[in-house]
């Protein structure tokens, strides 16, 4: 995705301050458990009795100051809760400020434009690179074809792991019997014979059957003189080899038995060139049979490996997966722009609702902060209160069991301080009329890059059909590309 459409999708996801919108309440103080925890009732009559404070005191007692502090130090914290919602709000107020945002929604609006049509570009490239390689390379195949008069598709199969399978079978069974047959009499046992047979399949199966006889039979078929005729001897050649080698197999089969296979070999090459058709014993026979006719089957399966004309099934393979490639590019290409196309899109419209919000929020920002002064000062007021119960309490305690008088003061409330908290110095301006303007000018700017955008796709539609259409002459002289459709 081009880095304006995701700078603009992280810019509308996040907040234009750097705190969540908090639902925090000034806790409640609980008298009945302060009055507990004091102990003012006792304590009063206590200090009652002792006619303390004095009565010409005009200060607070000891027991009166640490209500004062106590009330003062949940005043205190609450003090600190409003001092930090009111930062809240306020960065919410000024953050929201909408010139700003309209502007950076118009920056990375023109930025997507931009960045879509570089995307558009380097994927024309990509293409261009793709399809230049699959004309020149049809052009190349064209003759080929021409050169060897071909007029016929290639013939090969779609999948080779069949035939492979088919030949690894083959090789399979062929050295389980040999390994049967090799391993009677056989100094090393069943080890020695499954080595032996091993050997016999990887000659008789994979070299002959499936390298030799495959390769002959191309060149047999092939238009060049020498080739063809080296190919015909290559594939008598190769019924030689199979005929021969499997025979030579069987009279080693015969002996290898009680003697080294160093020994046997000797022996199996004497037998064989004096008298290559007389074998002893009928399993001789059957192994030689057995190994003529793997051999024959692993060349046809070598042969319906490939066309039968040297070179040409190659070469097709090449240019259908030069093919393929090329419609897996231009797949990519288009799926990726069309990703990339409506998540731009998406954002943009994202956008054009963000405005209406940010209005929204402005409105509530500002009702907000002016109810949390109001539950503050209520608080205080509280809080205040509270202050002025628990000294009751005391004082009330204290004067039922004086003899002399009590102070003066215990006759006074006690008040806090005006806190004199403020709303907001300079809150931002949210003239209504400006907004709309501002949120119509903005829809505006949108709607023309969503129009722009499509339009480049449609015209990297249009590039990529009119690549994939170009011929090996037009790619040769520099053809453009990129003209509008």
């Amino acid at each position: 995705m081009a880095d304006s459409i995701k700078k603009l999708i992280k810019f509308l996801d996040t907040h234009p301050h750097d705190f969540a919108p908090s639902t925090l309440e000034f806790m409640s103080l609980d008298l009945e458990k302060v009055r507990c925890d004091m102990d003012l009732a006792d304590r009063g009559q206590r200090r009652g009795a002792a006619n303390l404070p004095p009565a010409e005191s005009s200060a607070f007692d000891e027991v009166e100051m640490e209500v004062i502090y106590r009330i003062t130090t949940h005043l205190k914290a609450d003090r600190q809760t409003f001092d930090s919602a009111m930062s809240v709000y306020g960065q919410r107020l000024h953050g929201m400020g909408l010139q700003e945002f309209v502007s950076q929604i118009k920056t990375y609006a023109l930025g997507a434009q931009s960045e879509f049509k570089l995307e558009v570009s380097q994927g024309r490239d990509d293409i261009y690179n793709v399809r230049r390689d699959v004309v020149e390379f049809e052009d190349a195949f064209e003759a080929f074809k021409r050169a060897h008069r071909l007029n016929r598709p290639a013939s090969y199969p779609e999948n080779h792991w069949y035939h492979y399978g088919a030949i690894a079978v083959l090789f399979l069974i062929e050295t389980l019997i040999n390994a049967g047959m090799f391993s009677i009499g056989h100094l090393g046992g069943i080890l020695g014979g499954v080595v032996e047979a091993i050997l016999v399949s990887i000659i008789n199966v994979l070299f002959l059957g499936l390298l030799i006889a495959p390769t002959m039979w191309r060149l047999a078929h092939h238009r060049g003189f020498l080739r063809r005729v080296t190919g015909v001897l290559g594939v008598a050649l190769f019924f030689c080899a199979a005929l021969g080698f499997n025979l030579f197999v069987a009279h080693y089969r015969e002996a290898f038995e009680g003697v080294a296979p160093q020994e046997a070999r000797l022996t199996a090459l004497v037998t064989f060139t004096q008298s290559p058709l007389h074998l002893k014993q009928a399993p001789s026979w059957m192994l030689w049979a057995l190994g003529v006719f793997f051999a024959l089957l692993a060349a046809v399966d070598g042969v319906m490996l490939n066309d039968v004309y040297p070179g040409y099934g190659r070469r097709d393979r090449d240019r259908r997966e030069r093919n393929e490639r090329f419609g897996r590019t231009k797949s990519d290409l288009l799926k990726f722009l069309r990703n990339v196309r409506d998540n731009a899109v998406s954002a943009m419209r994202e956008a054009m609702g963000e405005l209406e919000k940010r209005r929204d929020e402005m409105v509530q920002a500002a009702e907000g902060q002016s109810r949390f002064v109001g539950r503050f000062r209520g608080q205080v007021k509280s809080l205040e209160d509270a202050a002025n119960q628990l000294l009751m309490t005391y004082r009330d305690a204290n004067q039922a069991a004086r003899e002399k008088p009590a102070p003066r003061h215990f006759g006074e409330r006690w008040s806090l301080l005006d806190p004199g908290y403020a709303v907001v110095a300079d809150p931002p301006p949210t003239d209504d009329s400006e907004i709309k303007g501002l949120i119509a000018q903005t829809t505006q700017a949108l709607d023309e890059a969503i129009a722009h955008v499509h339009r480049a796709y449609d015209e990297a539609i249009a590039q990529y059909e009119r690549i994939e259409q170009m011929t090996a002459r037009e790619f040769r002289d520099g053809a453009p590309v990129n003209t509008a459709p």
